[in-house]
């Protein structure tokens, strides 16, 4: 179907979710380390991301801000999955983030969010 970057630091919770989407019919690509999101997007080229906020190397939030500022990667469709339940209204600027995902979540919801983002047409920001 799709491919899939999930960047995800803990190893559970990223095998996890590359079972559950590749079960789904997706091809996924897992980085550990914040810095390696961007070099991963440029070589692997998804048509998602699955995110979380607590990164080592980059944090999340730091990604976000570098996809949205390359008009290669600012359509990206990110679904951002974290236990930081508190951070969902700061993701309000970035029109990429499609979905978030607050851990624990439920297999199927990661599915489901994921089939949203990557089948929902991007809508640009408000002028």
């Amino acid at each position: 179907m799709a491919k899939i970057l999930c960047a995800e630091d803990e190893p559970g919770i990223a095998a996890v979710i590359e079972a559950a989407l590749s079960n789904a019919g997706h091809e996924v690509l897992v980085c550990s380390y914040g810095r390696d999101v961007l070099p991963a997007i440029e070589s692997f080229m998804p048509q998602a991301l699955v995110l979380d906020v607590m990164m080592p190397g980059m944090d999340g939030m730091a990604i976000l801000h570098k996809l949205a500022a390359n008009p290669a990667t600012s359509r990206l469709p990110v679904v951002v999955a974290t236990a930081l339940v508190e951070i969902k209204k700061n993701l309000e600027s970035f029109p990429q983030v499609r979905g978030f995902l607050p851990k624990p979540f439920s297999l199927e919801a990661l599915v489901e969010t994921v089939h949203y983002a990557i089948t929902v047409p991007w809508k640009p920001p408000p002028a």
